[in-house]
């Protein structure tokens, strides 16, 4: 039996466009208990929980925020750095950021899976989530290349390399590229439209991908981001239990 990885890292993902803005005053509030949440998760199972890192990755449009677009926190200890990482969440300006739709989800996505994620080893192991928030479609990757801040030569040419990258295979084009995420522990929440693009990334081969559709067009001012996570790491440690406890 497998063991229950007691280390998790989680980096969100996060539209920052005007639309957005209800939705992060109350994820905010979220973020402030999502440490007690995931301990309690842990204790209920006998079981202990050595680390909860979080990362947040705001982003918009290329064609309208330029070298504003992508904005990344790096990680918080949320055993000690909860109201740093509640204060980050309720600072992101959403005001006058993004265009007409659809948003740079890709993109942004890619800069997740090159988080400085925690090792995840066989005695050691490590959850690591990724955790997707948007209540619109995504740009094709390289479709903002002549737009101001766009670097060049730095995302995945298309949605087939950035997929490669998830699985941990390093594209023809470069090394640099890699991710160092996770896997066997790697998961994928979105909390997206339910559109043909998104649908296809449900389609990743070893995706490990997990649906959760939302209305297009529509702010979500609360849509349980971190209820649903916690349910999902509820089932992994089910999978991985091997009914005993530990410290």
């Amino acid at each position: 039996m497998k063991k229950i990885p007691k280390k998790i890292d989680v980096t969100f993902v996060l539209d920052s466009t005007g639309g957005m803005m209800p939705f992060f005053e109350a994820f905010a509030g979220e973020i402030g208990t999502l440490y007690t949440r995931v301990s309690e998760l842990y204790a209920s199972a006998g079981k202990r929980l050595a680390s909860l890192r979080a990362n947040f990755i705001d982003f918009g449009d290329f064609a309208s925020d330029g070298d504003d677009t992508i904005h990344a926190s790096g990680f918080f200890d949320m055993a000690t750095e909860t109201d740093k990482a509640v204060e980050h969440v309720s600072n992101v300006n959403c005001l006058y950021r993004g265009g007409d739709l659809p948003e740079n989800a890709l993109e942004a996505l890619y800069c997740a899976l090159l988080s400085d994620w925690t090792p995840s080893t066989e005695d050691d192991p490590c959850f690591h989530y990724v955790v997707l928030v948007t209540d619109a479609d995504w740009v094709p990757l390289g479709a903002r290349a002549g737009c101001v801040g766009y670097p060049a030569d730095f995302f995945p040419a298309d949605l087939e390399e950035l997929e490669a990258i998830w699985n941990e295979q390093t594209p023809a084009d470069g090394a640099e590229k890699k991710s160092h995420i996770s896997s066997e522990f790697r998961r994928l929440l979105l909390f997206v439209p339910d559109t043909p693009k998104w649908r296809a990334l449900c389609d990743w081969e070893y995706s490990c991908t997990y649906f959760v559709p939302m209305a297009s067009g529509q702010a979500m001012m609360y849509c349980e981001v971190t209820y649903q996570l916690i349910k999902m790491i509820g089932c992994e440690m089910e999978r991985y239990s091997d009914g005993t406890c530990d410290d």
